[in-house]
């Protein structure tokens, strides 16, 4: 029984003992009585039409997600031209079923592995990568709200409905584009 109802539970036992002398008997004692019973009952009825939360907990709050995904996922679309460029540096096949665009800020010591692990994932295939230097890095996650100072993660790899931010193994991200791929 949450707490909100055990306090109900016990305001209506003191509207319904309202008037009762002190005694040393039970609830389910002082219920045998008829009267005693239907007071409760009322007094209980009475409760929960005033304080209706008691039995039915207010809905949470939506924590917004699907509101910023939506926001995230329509920047996504805005960025388009500019993140999956025809004449952008790429590698991988053109008509590859997954675009991944790769941020690589500087300083980053992780980039030159990164753009090594992506170019062996776009030669299997199922990615066709846009390559972005530290300039365009920059703007892009500017545009994105991505922190770009010394706190920045490089690198960020950017689909269609996605933004990671952080040097990723290629195993996940074999899965990620695998994922991705596999959709109709």
């Amino acid at each position: 029984m949450g707490h909100g109802l055990r306090m109900g539970v016990a305001v209506a036992l003191g509207l319904a003992m309202a008037g009762q002398t002190a005694t040393a008997q039970t609830l389910q004692e002082r219920l045998q009585d008829p009267a005693q019973k239907r007071a409760f009952q009322r007094a209980l009825h009475q409760l929960f039409v005033d304080e209706p939360q008691l039995l039915v907990p207010p809905a949470p709050r939506a924590c917004g997600f699907s509101a910023h995904a939506a926001r995230d996922k329509a920047l996504l679309k805005g960025l388009w031209p500019r993140l999956f460029a025809p004449k952008a540096a790429a590698l991988g096949a053109q008509d590859a079923p997954v675009k991944l665009a790769d941020l690589m800020g500087a300083p980053c010591p992780s980039c030159q592995a990164a753009g090594t692990e992506l170019g062996e994932l776009a030669q299997a295939g199922a990615v066709r990568v846009y390559m972005h230097g530290p300039t365009s890095s920059a703007e892009l996650a500017a545009v994105l709200g991505l922190e770009t100072g010394q706190n920045a993660q490089w690198p960020v790899y950017i689909f269609a409905d996605m933004v990671v931010r952080g040097h990723v193994p290629p195993i996940v991200l074999a899965r990620y584009i695998d994922k991705r791929a596999a959709r109709p």
